[in-house]
């Protein structure tokens, strides 16, 4: 966690730095300034078409009963993407133009999908296995595969589980409750 905070609050600003003093050097002082507001203003206006972008199919999904979970990792990185965007430098610009753009937005989301399945395995049981229904005679449920980190479908004969007991026997009926009733006799 140390090394974390030190890369994001000491390196990265001193690479921000030193990045800035060579493109000043080579293109300019006054230069680097208007290239620096101009690639914030860019980066401002694809922030604003990405996100209503994905706003409306968040509500789209929503609309038509969907869970909408690629919509969300879509907002998330979108927000990672504009904070990045706001923080001064062309090294930041660049990892947050990255975030915003469709396509290399999809690699970042297939990477952090494997990110999170990864942990997920490491906190979970290895090879967890999930049944939820039993059909035909067979139990069919989900199991998360740790190589591929994906859920699977998987059928599970019932023959190996244990007969379920019945349930206890009711006691015989003794009648109709006009016999028992008191005061008629």
């Amino acid at each position: 966690m140390a090394a974390v905070l030190f890369v994001l609050l000491i390196a990265v600003p001193l690479a921000e730095l030193y990045v800035i003093v060579q493109v000043a050097d080579g293109i300019g002082l006054i230069e680097t300034i208007v290239l620096l507001i101009g690639v914030s203003l860019a980066g401002a206006w694809l922030l604003k078409q990405q996100g209503l972008h994905t706003w409306a199919r968040l509500q789209d999904s929503l609309a038509h009963g969907k869970m909408p979970h690629r919509e969300l990792v879509d907002g998330v990185l979108i927000v990672v993407g504009g904070a990045l965007l706001l923080t001064p430098g062309f090294l930041t610009d660049a990892v947050g133009l990255l975030f915003l753009f469709p396509p290399t937005r999809a690699g970042l989301k297939r990477a952090a999908r494997r990110l999170f399945a990864r942990w997920a395995r490491n906190r979970v049981a290895p090879g967890l296995r999930i049944f939820h229904a039993a059909v035909g005679g067979a139990e069919r449920g989900e199991r998360f595969d740790d190589r591929s980190y994906r859920v699977t479908k998987v059928t599970r004969s019932r023959s190996a589980t244990p007969p379920r007991e019945s349930p206890p026997a009711l006691p015989p009926d003794r009648g109709s409750d006009e016999d028992d009733s008191p005061g008629r006799g």
